[in-house]
């Protein structure tokens, strides 16, 4: 039913209209089903009553997502749900932090938002800055991020391509050829996919013109080495 839900401008939808109980997990999997049919989020709300609390998200038409699931607790379960959700929305970083764990109602809006204040986010970019406690050699500290067991897969994912793309910049020449498996490529463009959802509303404009021009430049250079029949 997810699957095909429409979403229409200036209408509610809930999850409880989905499913029962208002369990975080339950708000979680209803913003996966929904996070690729709505516009941006611009504003989010903490609603508290005497019997309950809710996530509520507005979006840039006027559509509001209720997530019954998600609180301000604290480090408790509904908190790290709202503070994940928050940060996929694009909110700022350190402001989510402080708000998903002020134990009460709250309001969010979206401003303007730079690339410096975007990059600063203590629960994600930690693991890059403590991998040199462990090595300088960049293989040995991807497998440290890889292999810690107290790191979420979201900041392992964030920090290994973090580092990735470090040892890009510092290895010349910049037309040295660099082998992936197609599963491998497959995944990354999924992920890659996936982030462009989000990537005009979260960059500044000349920071996202640029990515947009490589990526264009880039996917048909892959392009053209997957279709053989392509002529050139």
């Amino acid at each position: 039913m997810l699957k095909d839900l429409k979403i229409y401008p200036g209408t509610e939808i809930k999850d409880t209209d989905y499913f029962d109980g208002g369990y975080t997990e339950d708000s979680l999997q209803f913003w996966y089903a929904v996070r690729t049919k709505i516009k941006p989020i611009v504003k989010a709300k903490m609603e508290y009553d005497q019997s309950d609390h809710r996530l509520v998200l507005h979006t840039s038409d006027e559509v509001k997502i209720y997530l019954s699931g998600c609180g301000s607790h604290g480090y408790g379960e509904g908190a790290r749900a709202t503070n994940f959700i928050l940060k996929d929305c694009g909110f700022d970083p350190c402001e989510v932090n402080l708000k998903s764990r002020s134990h009460g109602p709250f309001e969010m809006k979206k401003g303007h938002r730079g690339i410096n204040e975007r990059s600063v986010d203590c629960d994600i970019d930690y693991p890059y800055r403590d991998s040199l406690k462990h090595s300088e050699e960049p293989i040995e500290r991807f497998e440290w991020i890889k292999n810690n067991t107290e790191l979420t897969e979201r900041q392992k994912i964030i920090n290994m391509n973090k580092l990735t793309t470090s040892s890009l910049y510092n290895c010349p020449p910049h037309d040295r050829k660099i082998e992936v498996s197609v599963n491998e490529l497959k995944g990354l463009l999924q992920g890659f996919s996936e982030a462009m959802n989000y990537m005009q509303e979260a960059l500044p404009d000349t920071v996202y013109g640029e990515i947009n021009s490589k990526s264009k430049s880039g996917l048909l250079r892959i392009l053209k080495q997957v279709d053989t029949s392509f002529k050139y």
